[in-house]
């Protein structure tokens, strides 16, 4: 009876740790918290308190003293700063448990699926002293196949891309195992970094981290023959200008931003034996992540590889909903788990 009860009060977790958000799903309630990875740290000394954390320290970036620094704890899918991603993840804990009661926790973390046995073991650590007791890291390919209702229990190959904000992850699956996996470091912030470029040559404009953010945002919902305000500094007076930029024009910078993800995928089809590539073929290409929406990706992936590509359902949450739903389905989770 008490262990029964132990088991009514314990919530299992799934996380999605990415390096331009954290997404906390809570068994029976999906996806709770959805917060930038972000923490604002002020400089006391030799040493430093927290400021802000998620959502608040994604405000202020660009537009902080020189006393506080706006830091981003995971970098590339991979936890660059314990501390402050012990910090970002005891916040997103507190905020997913709210007032319901808990007396113990388990959690399943997404991560790359080329972690190594020393980042795992760390990666653990964090998520434990951030408030779980129990922690199983995911790939995070697997969780977004399944997020995005890939059946890869069958044995026709699938082939799923997931654009993140660090990183872009690729996959082959079939028989509910991974054939073949790659991981690139061209992905959203990536993007946003590119278009930045472009707008400096082109229009002698600087945009800063949030301004190029916000114009690819921008880009990607307008219409095709629309144009859109960015805002930058003007490199020859110094002073803000707002300034149109079309959709048209701006397609050049975003078609060659997609070109390390087609080498990639190139790559990683060259190493599978040909029936995978005869079932990739006839299946196509399923797209998800933070990223997939970008301007143009899905069409351009599309042209340069010939594959038929099929951009998830609420793509930013795939790997958290499919983490998620893998906890009701226990047999699968253990197997799947590193």
């Amino acid at each position: 009876m008490l262990e029964q009860a132990r088991g009514l009060l314990a919530q299992d977790y799934a996380i999605d740790l990415g390096t331009s958000a954290v997404r906390v799903y809570a068994r029976g309630r999906g996806t709770v918290v959805e917060e930038a990875s972000l923490v604002a740290i002020e400089l006391e000394g030799t040493g430093t308190h927290v400021v802000a954390v998620g959502d608040r320290a994604k405000e202020m970036v660009g537009r902080t003293p020189s006393h506080i620094r706006v830091a981003s704890p995971i970098q590339h899918g991979l936890i660059d700063d314990f501390e402050l991603a012990e910090t970002l993840l005891s916040a997103c804990f507190r905020d997913a448990v709210a007032s319901r009661p808990r007396m113990r926790a388990r959690t399943v973390v997404c991560v790359p699926a080329s972690l190594s046995a020393v980042q795992r073991r760390a990666l653990q650590e964090s998520a434990r002293a951030a408030g779980s007791r129990e922690v199983l890291l995911l790939p995070t390919i697997i969780a977004a196949a399944y997020g995005a209702g890939i059946d890869f229990e069958t044995s026709t190959a699938q082939l799923i891309v997931d654009v993140g904000g660090g990183t872009t992850d690729l996959g082959v699956l079939a028989m509910g195992e991974l054939l073949g996996t790659a991981s690139i470091t061209t992905a959203g912030k990536a993007f946003d970094r590119a278009l930045a470029d472009w707008v400096k040559e082109r229009h002698a404009i600087l945009l800063g981290e949030s301004g190029a953010e916000g114009l690819k945002l921008a880009l990607t919902d307008a219409e095709d023959d629309a144009e859109v305000q960015a805002k930058g500094r003007d490199l020859h007076t110094g002073i803000p200008r707002e300034f149109p930029i079309s959709v048209h024009e701006a397609r050049a910078a975003l078609h060659r931003i997609a070109a390390p993800i087609i080498e990639a995928l190139r790559q990683l089809l060259a190493t599978l034996p040909p029936e995978v590539s005869a079932d990739v073929l006839e299946t196509g290409l399923t797209l998800c992540g933070g990223a997939a929406l970008t301007r143009d990706l899905a069409d351009t992936l599309a042209t340069q590889t010939g594959l038929q590509v099929t951009v998830a359902p609420t793509p930013s949450r795939c790997a958290v909903e499919g983490a998620g739903a893998l906890l009701d389905h226990e047999p699968t989770l253990t197997r799947l788990v590193l």
